[in-house]
């Protein structure tokens, strides 16, 4: 079972096998961590560009603000643009994806 594109064949079966195998490597890869890791090892506190933190109510806005202040005519622009309604978000979901069908089926790839 083969799928042929412009620029060679893609095998699904071949693609299930690879994703498995780097499954796997994670796994092991990750079964090589320390088993004693957690909060007992301070690994649970915030990082503060290095300096330890008395109190952890930091709030992002104070911690970032260099970066916020770079970004702010774009953080603007999508403030104003967020509604925070769910049925707002699906309806541009929908939309792109129906314009993406679209593409493909009249670019003649499908």
């Amino acid at each position: 079972m083969m799928i042929e594109t412009g620029a060679g064949f893609w095998s699904p079966l071949a693609m299930v096998a690879v994703v498995g195998a780097v499954a796997i490597a994670v796994f092991i890869a990750r079964s090589f961590g320390r088993k004693n890791a957690g909060k007992d090892a301070g690994q649970a506190l915030p990082f503060f560009s290095g300096n330890v933190v008395k109190d952890a109510r930091i709030r992002p806005a104070n911690m970032y603000w260099g970066f916020f202040e770079a970004l702010h005519d774009y953080y603007f622009a999508l403030k104003k643009m967020h509604s925070g309604i769910v049925n707002d978000y699906f309806f541009w979901f929908v939309l792109v994806i129906a314009a993406m069908a679209a593409l493909f089926i009249f670019s003649g790839v499908l």
